[in-house]
């Protein structure tokens, strides 16, 4: 029994013992617990997690990754599924190898920035940093123990601010950044480019660094006292370099405020504007002032025309304007070009300075034109004056180089307020249509303006807007009228004529429209059409067996001087068949007796094509036999002046008479113009001359009567050539 209560009693210790045992082990974990839960919340206050690598077993213990991850983590995790599952792949390597090399004594400490996998955002830039903390006995590492925080913001920020250095440092525009007392903390490379002072030697310098002398203290202290006030400023500065040159800049400047809404600091964008200012000022000089000669032009000359309307408005006084145009000046440029062309304008324009000197201004409007401003004439005859100056300033020649000199004339056409127009728009307009007229009126002469002019012009204008829609709308159409020999009495040639029926207009007449065209430079473009219309005519009449016709066809000065004209006529033979000899181009005295070579080498370009060449109009100009002599013309068509007055006790019989046997002389074939009568007709057989054109024989008809007269007439020619039976 005793033995039995000894044991009873021993039991009942032991189980007191255990009972105590537990409840001490069940203390101690609620307090490691407790301690775990304060460590936990330690960390989710600042953010970190810690860790330790067990390297022994590869095992990682961890605390406060929970937080981190905004999900469930293991407390217990084998280190490689930790790299491979929540270390970004292209992070792993960077982190086992900040590892490794912490491991083999490389590095002091652990420290490597990665991505984390995160349970809402995806992944999250996390920060770890640790050292071995328990060695084995041979110096082994058995531990490492770290901690890691969540970097994703403090890196985007940095990311944001790198990015926001980097744009700063590649602008093109200077940035600096002054403190509050305008000492320099920062500034990029743009703004020791533009000012050449180096980072290190500007920085903690005052701002009066770069003041420039072209402004007082006294702005400066007005800006700074702005920036001050409302935390900006923005305007136009003189700055000075650091090599004492100065530069006009665009600043603008804007208060740096800090963490607590306080200003810190002043940022200054810088931007160089000095060649933008001057190329402003050049565009405001070339809207201005005409770049070749100087002179004002249009823009200048309506802002100086306005102000005198106004003034003689009130003071009810008079404006005059003089329009000159210098005629035949597109001679001057086809001829020898527009190098001398320049030149002489620069000349005319020094000239027209001296004729007007104090009376009035001078202004190119384009080309060859200029305009006379005359404000407050006293008279028309003062005005008159100016004209007869300016015009006077042609009589002598203007000299372009050594071997070349040029004689000009001007017309004037003149205008004045208020008697023609009330704004400047009107008087420019009315002076230009004046001018017009005396350029109609035979040139180097001045017309003052009139209603008449003025219908005039609108009818010109009209006409010019009807021309350039004649060809589209077919309006043209060739004549013909035929040339004989006097010697066989056949029809030889025929001579292409050019004429318009216009569907707004009517009939209007060649000796209307052509200048026109020539002026306007459609002559081009219509004298095209004329070649492809006479010459494919001309083939179609050759297919009726009048092979032995030729086409006379009338060439323009533009057109001998600026199109293809050989090239043209070579593709135009080529197609339609016809043989060269068969094509006659007519020219005008004017067109080779100028200095231009360009005609004279087209014309032997055309030569060379095998085409006849003849002069038109002969005896009406300035002819040089010796010069004529040159040319390679094959025909001279002497003109119908000379021809209407011969006769039987006439005075121009040896004159006609002189022009042909001259005109044999030099090997070339005489026609006359013109021939109205028989009596013309037998005068011209006397003085041997070879064939003959004119109402006579026939007046130009359209296409199919003009070949059902020639057809007439050889019949006629071959029913007088055959011998009665």
């Amino acid at each position: 029994m005793g033995l039995l209560l000894v044991s009873l009693g021993f039991t009942l210790v032991l189980l007191v013992f255990a009972w105590l045992v537990k409840r001490r082990a069940t203390a101690l974990q609620e307090q490691i617990d407790s301690q775990r839960r304060d460590l936990g919340l330690a960390l989710r206050g600042t953010g970190e997690a810690i860790w330790i690598w067990h390297l022994d077993t590869q095992e990682i213990t961890q605390v406060g990754f929970e937080p981190l991850v905004e999900g469930e983590f293991p407390k217990r995790i084998n280190a490689i599924e930790f790299i491979q599952v929540f270390i970004h792949p292209e992070d792993a390597p960077d982190f086992q190898q900040a590892i490794d090399e912490h491991l083999r004594g490389d590095t002091s400490a652990f420290d490597v920035s990665y991505r984390l996998r995160h349970y809402r955002k995806g992944w999250i830039w996390i920060n770890s940093r640790g050292r071995v903390v328990e060695h084995g006995p041979h110096r082994q590492p058995l531990r490492i123990a770290g901690a890691s925080k969540d970097i994703s913001h403090s890196r985007d920020s940095e990311s944001e601010s790198r990015i926001a250095l980097e744009v700063v440092r590649s602008m093109a525009e200077a940035v600096a950044v002054v403190d509050l007392h305008f000492q320099f903390v920062s500034v990029n490379p743009a703004f020791s480019k533009i000012t050449g002072y180096g980072r290190e030697e500007i920085i903690g310098k005052g701002r009066r660094l770069l003041n420039s002398d072209q402004h007082d203290p006294e702005f400066y202290d007005a800006v700074q006292q702005q920036l001050q006030d409302t935390g900006h400023w923005s305007g136009e500065l003189w700055q000075k370099r650091k090599d004492e040159g100065e530069f006009l800049s665009q600043v603008d400047v804007s208060e740096v405020l800090d963490s607590r809404g306080q200003r810190s600091h002043f940022v200054a964008v810088v931007t160089d504007i000095t060649d933008r200012k001057r190329i402003e000022q050049e565009l405001i000089q070339l809207a201005k002032y005409d770049a070749l000669t100087g002179l004002p032009s249009r823009g200048l000359l309506i802002e100086r025309l306005s102000k005198a309307i106004i003034k003689a408005r009130r003071s009810q006084g008079r404006v005059a304007v003089l329009f000159l145009d210098l005629d035949n000046f597109k001679n001057i440029n086809d001829s020898l070009g527009h190098t001398a062309g320049d030149r002489l304008l620069v000349v005319v324009a020094q000239r027209l300075l001296a004729a007007t000197r104090d009376l009035g201004m001078v202004a190119r409007l384009s080309g060859d034109e200029f305009v006379i401003l005359v404000e407050s004439p006293e008279s028309d005859r003062q005005i008159g004056d100016v004209a007869s100056r300016v015009l006077a300033q042609f009589n002598n020649p203007i000299l372009l180089s050594e071997n070349h000199a040029a004689n000009l004339t001007g017309s004037i056409g003149v205008s004045v307020f208020p008697d023609h127009a009330q704004t400047p728009s009107d008087l420019l307009k009315f002076a230009d249509i004046a001018m017009y007229q005396a350029k109609t009126e035979g040139r180097n002469t001045v017309q003052y303006f009139s209603e008449e002019m003025d219908a005039k012009s609108r009818h010109r204008a009209q006409l010019l807007g009807a021309l350039k829609m004649a060809l589209l709308r077919d309006e043209f159409q060739l004549h013909f009228q035929p040339r004989m020999s006097l010697e066989t009495g056949n029809i030889t040639s025929v001579e292409a004529l050019l004429r318009w029926n216009s569907a707004d207009m009517g009939s209007i007449g060649p000796d209307v429209f052509i200048p026109l065209a020539e002026e306007s430079g459609q002559i081009i473009e219509i004298g095209e059409w004329v070649l492809k219309e006479a010459i494919s005519t001309l083939s179609r009449w050759h297919g009726f067996g009048l092979n032995h016709l030729s086409m006379s066809i009338n060439v323009s000065a533009l057109q001998l001087l600026r199109s293809k004209l050989a090239g043209q006529i070579s593709i135009l033979i080529e197609k339609y068949a016809i043989p060269e000899y068969c094509i006659e181009l007519e020219i005008t005295e004017s067109m080779v007796l100028s200095q231009n070579s360009q005609p004279l080498s087209n014309l032997w370009a055309l030569k060379d094509l095998g085409v006849t060449l003849s002069l038109d109009d002969f005896g009406t100009g300035y002819s040089s036999l010796s010069y004529l002599k040159q040319l390679p013309i094959d025909t001279l068509k002497i003109d119908k002046s000379f021809i209407r007055e011969i006769g039987p006790n006439a005075n121009d019989n040896t004159l006609v008479e002189t022009i042909i046997a001259l005109g044999h002389s030099l090997g070339m074939v005489m026609i006359a113009e013109g021939v109205e009568s028989e009596e013309h007709l037998q005068m011209l057989k006397q003085f041997g001359c070879d064939e003959i054109q004119g109402y006579w024989l026939s007046r130009p008809l359209p296409a199919e009567q003009c070949l059902a007269f020639i057809q007439e007439h050889e019949k006629r020619r071959r029913t007088l050539s055959t011998p009665a039976a």
